[in-house]
């Protein structure tokens, strides 16, 4: 996830009175406008910058909040802002998450900066439940100043795409279009994991715990992937993976061999 653009380290502080803060703001309604929050998700804020996103959902809906970036200024603010919440520097294409982790993934005013951007719609779909959404916003130029910008720009500011081009990119590796919101030079293009894609597949639920065992997880998963095949599931405690290296080991065996693998 690294930013073409490395002044915005340098103006963390003032980032969000600076210019490019407030050309943000029309971003950023377009997500608290229409990102579908509901208590208690688990929202991934993707180059969260200041945080101001992550702090305003907060407000909104009670959330578990995380966010990302590659700017450890920005983050400093963010971490000020946000201080009850996950705020780590790594990059978009290779997070430290579980799979199928979380509710809701937003993106905004960094799409555009993602140097390997297959790369990170692969990571974006392991991470999202079946059935989460991504929330992408980011400029919506016309076609002429679009080409203009990728073909002058490119190696500075990234590269820029149409709501049409985000559709065709996400459909291919498994995501489900939902729409676009636009509000004059700002887009939201809106994607769901596509719980269809599971259609057919056989699903293992596995969980680490301190004593709420997969707490009804694997009738969720039956029940958000219509069409697969859930099969029995396990949990371990967490405590034993470390002092009961040997009975886990046992454990697993055995689940393993009552699954037919």
């Amino acid at each position: 996830m690294e930013k073409k653009d490395f002044k915005f380290d340098k103006r963390a502080d003032k980032y969000d009175d600076h210019f490019e803060g407030r050309m943000s703001r029309r971003f950023y309604e377009l997500l608290y406008r229409y990102t579908d929050l509901k208590k208690g998700d688990r929202v991934l804020d993707v180059g969260c910058g200041t945080g101001t996103i992550l702090k305003t959902f907060s407000e909104l809906e009670n959330i578990e909040g995380h966010g990302i970036d590659v700017e450890p200024q920005m983050l400093s603010v963010a971490h000020r802002k946000c201080p009850d919440m996950d705020i780590r520097e790594c990059s978009c294409e290779d997070t430290p998450y579980d799979d199928s982790y979380f509710d809701t993934l937003t993106v905004c005013m960094a799409y555009h900066h993602f140097p390997d951007k297959d790369a990170f719609t692969k990571e974006a779909l392991r991470l999202l439940k079946p059935n989460g959404r991504l929330y992408i916003a980011d400029p919506a130029f016309p076609h002429p100043v679009r080409k203009a910008l990728n073909l002058m720009c490119r190696n500075i500011n990234g590269e820029f795409f149409s709501s049409e081009e985000m559709r065709s990119r996400f459909e291919k590796q498994g995501f489900r279009y939902i729409g676009v919101q636009k509000d004059r030079y700002a887009q939201l293009v809106i994607f769901e994991k596509n719980a269809d894609a599971l259609k057919g597949k056989r699903l293992i639920p596995f969980s680490t715990h301190e004593g709420s065992g997969l707490s009804g997880f694997d009738k969720k998963l039956a029940s958000a992937c219509p069409g697969s095949t859930v099969l029995k599931g396990l949990a371990i405690r967490g405590n034993d993976c470390q002092n009961k290296q040997e009975d886990v080991k046992n454990k697993v065996n055995e689940w393993v061999s009552g699954l037919g693998y």
